[in-house]
């Protein structure tokens, strides 16, 4: 029998080795995206009437109503619609059948400029109610 014949590769046909421009490179993965910060959030409160501002009272008890003139103006921490001018707040917790308020410190007279926003912080200094 006779020699197997095997074709050997010539520099024509031998596979050429990619160069190195040629190499594929690894794909690069995407730059990380910079943490960017949150939006503002926007509020959008209803324009205030002539006459009047807005005014947030902060307190250490979030169950506390903002008080003023004898008459309730609202919570703690939300913005009151109030008169301008020279304004008594206090604050205080309703009792049982909101017959008595438990004052929580003193009340102060504060200046309200027209159609600012205030924020103002009452004690909470509870006192309890007097008996009758």
């Amino acid at each position: 029998m006779g020699a197997l014949w095997k074709p050997t590769a010539t520099p024509e046909t031998q596979p050429a080795e990619p160069s190195a421009r040629e190499a594929v490179a690894p794909e690069a993965s995407p730059p990380a995206a910079e943490p960017t910060a949150p939006e503002p959030t926007v509020v959008n409160e209803p324009p205030l009437p002539p006459g009047f501002a807005r005014v947030t009272v902060h307190s250490s008890t979030p169950s506390a109503m903002v008080y003023g003139k004898r008459a309730v103006y609202g919570s703690v921490e939300e913005p009151l619609v109030v008169p301008c001018g020279k304004q008594f707040f206090r604050i205080g917790v309703p009792g049982p059948g909101a017959k008595r308020i438990a004052w929580l410190g003193r009340g102060k007279m504060i200046p309200i400029a027209c159609g600012q926003a205030v924020e103002i912080t009452l004690g909470a200094g509870a006192r309890p109610p007097r008996s009758p």
